[in-house]
């Protein structure tokens, strides 16, 4: 700790510091000054503060995620949850944010690019490469099915 500088205060030039470089959610800042060596409670206080600024908006990360995340490609509905999740996003906020994701037409948009890169599939094994790019991708049994049968590829798998 400085000399004449109290840790809280530090805690606090830390996370503008840490926000100056990407935005976080609150759980990313409380770990991060949490990882270089502020106590918890010191730590809670600076995100409080920085929350009630406006400075950490999980709501806005979330929605930022939702819309596309900074992605190439289109993700779908499961990897969108996920990455969420990984950041601490508070599930009732991330429900909020997945609101607005159409698992479906992103899947589409996705299968489309791909079949633009690969051509149409010739044979079960390439409908299965299109299956597996499009679950990496994380959408949806349901959208994957319905994307490949709105092209007139059958998935290759059936109901039970």
């Amino acid at each position: 700790m400085r000399k004449g500088s109290s840790g809280a205060s530090d805690a606090w030039e830390a996370l503008l510091q840490l926000l100056d470089r990407k935005a976080l959610t609150m759980a990313e800042a409380e770990e991060a000054l949490v990882e270089r060596g502020f106590g918890r409670t010191k730590a809670r206080t600076s995100v409080a503060k920085a929350r009630r600024l406006g400075m950490l908006d999980d709501r806005r990360i979330a929605d930022d995620i939702a819309e596309g995340g900074g992605w190439k490609a289109p993700q779908g509905v499961l990897r969108v949850r996920h990455e969420l999740e990984r950041r601490g996003v508070p599930e009732r906020v991330a429900d909020e944010a997945l609101g607005s994701v159409d698992d479906l037409e992103r899947c589409r948009a996705a299968l489309a690019a791909y079949l633009e890169r690969h051509g149409a599939p010739a044979d079960l094994r390439a409908v299965a490469r299109i299956v597996s790019h499009l679950a990496r991708r994380g959408f949806t049994e349901d959208s994957v099915r319905q994307s490949l049968t709105d092209r007139g590829i059958e998935p290759g798998w059936h109901d039970a």
